[in-house]
């Protein structure tokens, strides 16, 4: 199978030259495949309660732990009018204990998991844990 597929859409001729001009290397150049980025708790004791700047489909697969899965990942071309920035997102997420009831100050930890594909097939994994709960200073309470 082929790798790699992008679309976009163009409203006028000079978005078209725009993009087959000083574009066209960012929208045909992937640079991972089958990325995705879970968000687990250890045990079970957790998981995300809301999910801000996500669709709302996107969102309902969020609190199974699947925070984002893109099938190819491409470079965002700089923007001429921001002196150069990248065009980029953010996705909030409101995370609540189980049961927590008089154990909602103990600690808990998560797994931050990032998976893809590089274009020769080459497979990474990165995790990171993170702790919430406890003294932690961005308790709500």
């Amino acid at each position: 199978p082929i790798r790699g597929c992008n679309h976009f859409s163009v409203h006028s001729n000079a978005e078209f030259m725009r993009r087959l001009d000083k574009e066209f290397a960012y929208f045909v150049t992937p640079l991972v495949f089958d990325f995705s980025l879970t968000l687990r708790s250890e045990g079970d004791v957790a998981y995300v309660e809301q999910v801000w700047g996500a669709s709302e489909a996107a969102a309902e697969g969020m609190k199974n732990g699947e925070i984002m899965r893109i099938d190819t990942m491409f470079p965002s071309p700089p923007s001429e009018s921001d002196g150069g920035e990248k065009k980029g997102g953010i996705v909030l997420l409101k995370i609540a204990q189980r049961n927590a009831g008089d154990d909602a100050q103990k600690m808990f930890r998560m797994v931050l998991e990032c998976k893809f594909e590089d274009k020769h097939g080459q497979s990474y994994s990165n995790k990171q844990w993170v702790e919430f709960g406890g003294e932690n200073l961005f308790n709500e309470d």
